[in-house]
């Protein structure tokens, strides 16, 4: 999957609710159902800064966040 830096960049900018609506929409596309719920914004400002660049996130870390707010049913 190749990425989109100027891309990734806009969803940061975006507010709490819409940026949670992108990621599950982004989840979804991949099989994936995650919680309606928003995360606090201390932690959806941790995705931001990871989307930014600012943070390197390995693929294990990644996994475990996406576990974290999985749907449970």
């Amino acid at each position: 999957m190749k990425v989109n830096r100027e891309e990734l960049k806009k969803y940061a900018s975006l507010g709490d609710g819409e940026l949670w609506r992108m990621i599950r929409e982004m989840a979804k596309g991949y099989g994936y159902s995650i919680s309606e719920t928003v995360p606090p914004h201390e932690q959806m400002e941790k995705i931001r800064a990871i989307l930014r660049g600012d943070t390197e996130i390995s693929m294990a870390a990644a996994l475990k966040i996406l576990n974290t707010y999985k749907s449970k049913g």
